[in-house]
């Protein structure tokens, strides 16, 4: 697979956001997890798609939630240009990591 150009994610995080916020505003939790217990946040972490992720943020997601293999966005985050973003406190370091 080829990597997406700029204007292409740039695209695709505008429309990320707009359909956020319309459903936030119509009730929906920025932490809302699916069956594997990851959130919007968790995903964006996979992705790499860190203005994703501080759009989420600013709408409240927390980047403390854990999912069901008890861990939270930074440790799904497998870019390594993008995982110094999601290491936003040390809340976010299991033991021995530090």
């Amino acid at each position: 697979l080829e990597e997406e150009d700029s204007s292409t994610q740039g695209c695709e995080t505008q429309l990320v956001e707009r359909y956020t916020a319309a459903l936030l505003d119509s009730g929906a939790r920025p932490d809302i997890a699916d069956d594997e217990g990851n959130t919007p946040l968790h995903a964006a972490a996979m992705r790499g798609t860190v203005d994703v992720a501080k759009f989420l943020m600013s709408l409240g997601a927390q980047p403390y939630c854990r999912n069901n293999q008890d861990l939270v966005p930074y440790e799904v985050a497998v870019r390594p240009d993008v995982i110094p973003s999601f290491a936003v406190c040390p809340v976010c370091y299991k033991p021995g990591q530090i």
